[in-house]
């Protein structure tokens, strides 16, 4: 026999989410926080046998009852600021009895930022082995105009990459980085013998320093509250620099490059961040206008 219920069985607090709709992407038709229950997920009892609910898959908000069941009080309203949530999720309660809330979006960005930088910064690190390949016997110098191709744009772009944002937004700022950096190792990888279009590419690389190193930290402000941003930088830097680009990439970029080919990590880093982009939409949360700028 049930000890409790919560609850009305079939009941669906008034959210803005459709009747009918039990799919796992009813969060996003969220335009406001209801009461119990539409949905829920986690659920968490505190040392004096309070309940906390995750009520996230329609709604936006948890829920909290006494230990009989009677209910208290509820906060959350869908968003990214304070107090807002996107998916509520998990609830834990810590040793200090403090509620934490999983808020599921965050994972997605991260994912996301982890294969952005397998992707793309592997063939970086080690693009002077492709250099080498294909220019033998100038390579210090065409290494040398390569570089600073890259390094007077990129000056450029990030000078003006809060106009940029503004514009376009972050989240399409980090999708245009993705797709030049794409582009860039795609040209580099099936036609780098060609001078031009090995020098040509490298006008690329300034956008996607923009998408990465400005639109990339910016978006994990937005998603994160106030009082976890240092945190949430140092996991997604940690994620998408140290972990998806520094270790992974490194070494997906040699194994390549010892199997394939010098231009292997270039051709599979290109076609894969093309590949991510199709699928980044549903990855990176949208950040409405008013908290962008």
């Amino acid at each position: 026999q049930p000890l409790m219920t919560i609850g009305t069985r079939g009941f669906r607090s008034d959210t803005g989410v459709a009747p009918d709709d039990l799919s796992g992407t009813a969060h996003k038709s969220v335009v406001r926080g209801g009461e119990p229950f539409n949905m829920p997920a986690g659920i968490a009892l505190n040392p004096a046998g309070e309940i906390f609910i995750a009520d996230g898959y329609a709604n936006a908000r948890v829920h909290k009852f006494s230990p009989e069941g009677r209910h208290l009080l509820s906060w959350g309203q869908p968003g990214t600021g304070n107090g807002q949530f996107m998916l509520p999720h998990g609830v834990w309660i810590d040793r200090r009895g403090r509620v934490l809330v999983a808020d599921r979006k965050f994972r997605r960005f991260l994912l996301y930022v982890f294969l952005a930088n397998f992707m793309l910064d592997g063939p970086m690190f080690l693009f002077p082995i492709f250099v080498k390949s294909v220019s033998p016997e100038q390579t210090l110098g065409t290494l040398k105009w390569l570089w600073l191709i890259m390094l007077i744009p990129e000056i450029i772009i990030i000078a003006l990459s809060g106009n940029i944002r503004r514009r376009i937004g972050v989240r399409l700022l980090m999708f245009a980085g993705l797709a030049a950096g794409g582009l860039k190792w795609l040209a580099c990888g099936f036609f780098g013998d060609v001078p031009v279009v090995l020098h040509a590419s490298m006008l690329l690389h300034s956008v996607y320093v923009a998408g990465a190193l400005v639109a990339m930290p910016l978006c994990v402000n937005y998603l994160v509250p106030v009082q976890l941003r240092s945190t949430g930088q140092g996991l997604a830097t940690m994620i998408s620099a140290s972990l998806g680009g520094g270790i992974c990439s490194n070494l997906a970029a040699g194994w390549l490059i010892d199997h394939v080919g010098p231009a292997a990590p270039q051709i599979y880093g290109g076609i894969g961040a093309m590949l991510l982009l199709l699928v980044a939409p549903f990855l990176v949360p949208k950040v409405t206008p008013r908290q962008a700028d």
